[in-house]
């Protein structure tokens, strides 16, 4: 029933009880309120023309009266002045809040590529770089032979909406060098040119038997045929060229004769490939996944202490000399990069991929120790063919 009709019926007499009472209710709040007000314009009436009221309120007189009106004005002004001030605090408010408290909200709920990692020690200050910088240095130095982003900028675009723009900053002199471009919007990553962030393939190297040998199907026709165009390549290489290559070997290497195979073939910088889980096959099958290991580089040349970026090489200026040639710190760089990246759950789901996948490669490397399937180089004609010459490599591919 609506409240016109309940105080009709209550002024003509037919009100219900309950509805006599309801009304009544109602009376004797607004008696309390206008009391209330009463009060309050009173005593400022009595401040203003220097009246002092006790108990019953005297009659005013014109001035008085003239006072009141004026009082009652202000009253009714102050109280719209307030209403607008707390309107104006409100808006002010949401307008600071969706400008400067929703933007990190959001970005709470997705990936946050622009946050800051701590990068050098060289300075007093120290410098940073972004997130996605420690991340997809880490990733691509892990996952993508001779490719490591981890150096560049990233633009704010919007509520969880970013450019970035990222640049290798550890390729072979000789390598042509580029930049990895794209866009992440609220957790979604799209690459301008994803063929620099492709994962390594396991057609790009040999397959091993569970002995840790060549498997017989590395031997097949086809295979001998493709070995024979690398060669062609190789012998119309022009001096000074340089080509990618993918190095398999007759055999699981172990740390020290990885190391003798690069000394004797004068390779250059190189993407070690690891082996990261247990071979799976028979002599005609297929290894364990390469698609699915990982891979480091040689690369020994910072020694910042302090430093949050996993692809940094982290040792005192005293083991510098020593340190490229030494297993121990080649497998606790390894495992610091699968370490720091198998936490990176938010950048991982982005990339589709799981922390399990860097999880159970380095409890494996940590049981079994370093042994490598193969290398990525970038080399001149004289390097590459002392590699397919030496009796460590079974085949090489790629030369792109």
């Amino acid at each position: 029933m609506e409240w016109s009709e309940l105080v009709r019926k209550y002024k003509d007499g037919s009100a219900a009880p309950q509805e006599r009472a309801l009304v009544e209710e109602e009376l004797e709040k607004q008696q309390q309120l206008n009391d209330l007000l009463y009060s309050e314009i009173e005593r400022e009436f009595s401040a203003e023309s220097g009246f002092e009221r006790e108990g019953l309120p005297l009659a005013p007189d014109r001035h008085d009266a003239e006072a009141f009106t004026k009082i009652v004005q202000r009253a009714i002004r102050r109280a719209f002045l307030k209403a607008g001030a707390v309107i104006t605090a409100i808006v002010l408010s949401l307008t600071l809040f969706i400008c400067y408290g929703l933007s990190p909200i959001v970005d709470m709920l997705y990936y946050d590529p622009a946050g800051k990692v701590f990068w050098d020690t060289g300075s007093e200050e120290g410098s940073y770089s972004p997130q996605l910088g420690s991340d997809m240095g880490t990733y691509t130095e892990l996952r993508c032979p001779l490719r490591r982003f981890d150096d560049g900028s990233v633009f704010r675009r919007g509520y969880g909406v970013y450019d970035f723009r990222l640049h290798q900053s550890v390729v072979p002199s000789s390598l042509k060098t580029g930049s990895l471009n794209g866009t992440i919007r609220r957790g979604d990553i799209v690459f301008y040119n994803p063929e620099l962030a492709e994962r390594s393939s396991m057609n790009s190297f040999a397959n091993y038997t569970t002995e840790g040998r060549v498997n017989s199907w590395q031997e097949s026709e086809w295979n001998r045929w493709e070995e024979e165009q690398v060669k062609k390549k190789i012998e119309a290489m022009r001096p000074g060229e340089t080509a990618e290559a993918y190095v398999s070997f007759t055999h699981l290497l172990s740390f020290e004769e990885l190391q003798r195979l690069k000394e004797e073939t004068g390779s250059p910088v190189c993407w070690n490939l690891v082996i990261t889980d247990d071979l799976r096959n028979d002599t005609t099958g297929y290894s364990s996944a390469f698609s699915g290991s990982f891979g480091y580089y040689d690369v020994y040349t910072f020694n910042y202490e302090k430093t949050n970026v996993p692809t940094v090489r982290v040792f005192s200026r005293e083991d510098e000399e020593k340190t490229a040639e030494s297993e121990a710190f080649a497998k606790e760089q390894f495992l610091r990069m699968l370490d720091y990246l198998a936490q990176q759950t938010a950048f991982l789901e982005m990339m589709d991929d799981r922390p399990e996948h860097y999880q159970q490669a380095a409890e494996y490397v940590r049981r079994q120790g370093l042994s490598f399937g193969g290398l990525a180089v970038c080399a001149d004609r004289e390097q590459l063919q002392k590699l397919i010459d030496h009796p460590l490599v079974s085949m090489v591919k790629g030369l792109e």
